[in-house]
């Protein structure tokens, strides 16, 4: 049966390690997959199965995105940790071809990560040799700049540039493929709210009420300054009579969001949601390093019993920000949307509804 896994580049030595020998039972004792036949269809029955397994493993071992190991400094040798998003792969081509023809590599083929948004000026290295490639398209998949899924385990954890060994690297599907027999006991990493193709990420459009919002003209230099001098308790409170949330908790720093509510509707399904807000105490653009420290706030926020999570600030919000956001929201097994509201929409939310002055 079919998964929403891809497979491009597999190792069947370090698969092993986690997969159990079921996996492998169509590779004949192959140690690298470009060895095991490919008639009778025994390579492609020994990749589904592998790439069924990888996604039961995925789902139970419970793994952090190198990103959020990033984030909160508690990345060490020997970690797994998964991958979604870009990465450039140099010599994958000229090593596919000298290895068809039997001659040495000349130059290790090698995915480069560029993760300078989450620390500074830090990349990480994965060699990837073609005898993990799993058909002869893999090579052009695999080089220039494109999106990828990983799984990969770190062999080097000092900055600027970390290495890593690559488990498997392929393509994570919004869905199972149509051509399942029984999409309903095929095994996925589960994406209820389609916004894999956006790394996890709703816009003001996807989420009701606020996309009431979205005819409303951009907001003006005197309303950005406006609304970088009010208090975060009335953005809070205004948010909360928006949405019609009648539970409005008071600031704690215990805390791990400052609103809750099931008032919210994402994509016509109605969903349970996390708030934070971020006011005059930071009226300036948001990043990582201004936010909070080791990245407490982000992961405390996503670690809330909600379907989705939405982060408010009264400036702009910065693509390292946004960054760091997607690394905690592309946890394999906890796939969760997340919405951000920067000063501009704040506003013309708050113009749209008539609330705090503005109109």
């Amino acid at each position: 049966m079919p998964t929403n896994l891809s497979s491009l580049y597999l190792s069947l030595k370090r698969l092993s390690e986690i997969l159990p020998p079921s996996a492998f039972s169509w590779s004949n004792g192959a140690s690298v997959i470009t060895t095991v036949q490919t008639d009778n269809m025994q390579r492609l029955r020994l990749i589904s199965a592998i790439e069924r397994a990888l996604v039961t493993w995925l789902n139970d071992a419970n793994l952090p995105t190198i990103g959020e190991l990033l984030i909160t400094k508690s990345l060490k040798v020997g970690d797994f940790f998964t991958y979604l998003g870009r990465a450039s792969g140099k010599g994958t081509l000229a090593a596919a071809n000298q290895y068809s023809l039997g001659k040495p590599i000349s130059s290790e083929p090698r995915l480069k990560i560029d993760l300078s948004s989450l620390a500074d000026c830090t990349s990480m290295i994965l060699q990837v040799h073609p005898e993990n490639y799993i058909a002869s398209s893999s090579a052009g998949e695999l080089s220039g700049n494109k999106r990828l899924f990983m799984v990969g385990r770190v062999t080097d954890a000092e900055v600027p540039e970390l290495h890593a060994q690559a488990y498997w690297i392929g393509h994570l599907h919004a869905q199972i493929f149509p051509d399942a027999e029984s999409p309903a006991e095929s095994p996925s990493l589960t994406d209820p709210f389609d916004r894999l193709p956006f790394e996890m990420e709703a816009y003001l459009s996807n989420v009701r009420p606020f996309d009431q919002a979205i005819t409303e003209p951009m907001a003006r230099p005197d309303e950005l300054d406006k609304i970088r001098s009010i208090r975060e308790e009335h953005v809070k409170t205004a948010f909360a009579e928006i949405i019609g949330e009648p539970f409005v908790p008071k600031d704690s720093p215990s805390e791990t969001s400052d609103l809750q509510t099931t008032q919210l509707w994402l994509d016509d399904q109605q969903i349970s949601a996390a708030i934070a807000f971020k006011g005059r105490g930071l009226p300036k653009p948001l990043t990582v390093a201004n936010h909070s420290k080791l990245g407490n706030q982000i992961s405390k926020l996503f670690s809330e019993p909600a379907e989705l999570v939405v982060f408010q600030h009264c400036d702009k919000v910065t693509s390292d920000f946004r960054n760091a956001m997607r690394a905690f929201a592309t946890r394999i097994n906890q796939l969760k949307p997340f919405l951000i509201i920067d000063g501009n929409d704040t506003v013309r939310i708050l113009r749209h509804f008539k609330k705090l002055g503005f109109s």
